[in-house]
């Protein structure tokens, strides 16, 4: 029986991932070829690389950790890769926080959902049972 093996992702690819996932945009070509370099050649590890990026500005300006807690709280588990980036990609593409929010409130048979139109004080404490 032949073996399949799964082909290593690139030390650029795994940057450029991690970008895309914590940011808005993306760093230019050249940004990543250095990046990716530093690591190969030793001069840094991916893993410094990664920290530095999950702590930069365009990292804590972008959205992702909202969309992660959203999930956590509306869906009460981990985001999915297919739908985190989905809202992510819609964020980017203009669309409100807010607007993505009340979508996923919109989702029938969550405890969060707007399904049946809960009253506020029952909306509430389910929020905060959840927080705390």
């Amino acid at each position: 029986m032949a073996t399949t093996t799964v082909p290593k992702p690139t030390t650029k690819a795994i940057v450029s991932n991690f970008y895309k996932v914590l940011t808005f945009s993306q760093p230019n070509e050249l940004q990543l070829t250095v990046a990716a370099a530093r690591v190969d050649s030793g001069a840094t590890t991916l893993g410094e690389t990664l920290k530095n990026i999950a702590s930069s500005p365009s990292s804590s300006q972008s959205p992702a950790t909202n969309v992660a807690r959203m999930f956590f709280l509306v869906f009460d588990r981990a985001p999915d890769a297919t739908l985190y980036h989905l809202v992510m990609d819609a964020l980017r593409a203009g669309m409100a926080f807010v607007d993505v929010c009340e979508l996923a409130l919109s989702v029938t048979g969550l405890p969060l959902s707007n399904d049946g139109r809960p009253q506020s004080l029952d909306f509430a404490q389910t929020l905060l049972s959840r927080l705390f």
